[in-house]
């Protein structure tokens, strides 16, 4: 494996993965990069497999599942954090939004320029029905104009994307001079992780 951070080529192999929670079929190599630490699977998915790993019963999709639930207080505490980031006249862009839950909890809290982007046009479909500005896509395809945002969310995007060092600099570009970056991945040294 070429580390897509790094890119040393040395790794070690941690675990076989199942998806225990959505059922999706097959197993996969998680390997940890020796000079960055970046926790990948082996091989990455080609990009037209990935919307396979992301069933209908996904939790950024589907609002009804325990896991959603738990999701609120965490996109109501994320709109919370915003609020203080931003003034209620920010155009913010949620990256990775699934049904658009969390840029609901930012319209609550007054904020009205709000634009989404997911890979599932199903979910997709489902935040514009709540009356939100939602594309189907990816970062790195879209064509939103450089410059466009005061704030960028994603939270849980980056490690799910196959090359993350491209994201990020895609979601730079984007960006306002000054323009803030809110992102939140899994933590692989959390006792969770070594659990589960």
């Amino acid at each position: 494996m070429i580390c897509n951070v790094c890119k040393s080529s040395q790794s070690e192999a941690l675990f076989q993965a199942r998806d225990y929670e959505h059922g999706v079929p097959g197993s996969w190599t998680i390997v940890r990069c020796s000079s960055c630490g970046l926790l990948a699977q082996v091989p990455l998915p080609a990009p037209s497999d990935v919307a396979g790993f992301y069933p209908a019963s996904y939790s950024a999709y589907n609002s009804h599942t325990i896991i959603s639930w738990m999701s609120e207080a965490v996109f109501a505490q994320d709109a919370r954090r915003i609020s203080q980031l931003v003034p209620k006249d920010a155009c913010i862009l949620d990256v990775g939004c699934g049904n658009g839950r969390a840029l609901l909890a930012m319209r609550r809290r007054g904020f009205k320029r709000l634009a989404g982007l997911e890979i599932d046009a199903a979910a997709a479909q489902r935040a514009k029905q709540s009356g939100l500005d939602v594309r189907c896509g990816e970062l790195m395809d879209t064509d939103f104009a450089d410059g466009s945002f005061d704030l960028i969310r994603m939270g849980h995007v980056i490690e799910h994307v196959l090359d993350p060092m491209a994201t990020l600099h895609r979601a730079y570009r984007l960006l306002k001079p000054g323009g803030i970056l809110m992102g939140e991945t899994p933590n692989t040294d959390c006792l969770d992780c070594r659990i589960f």
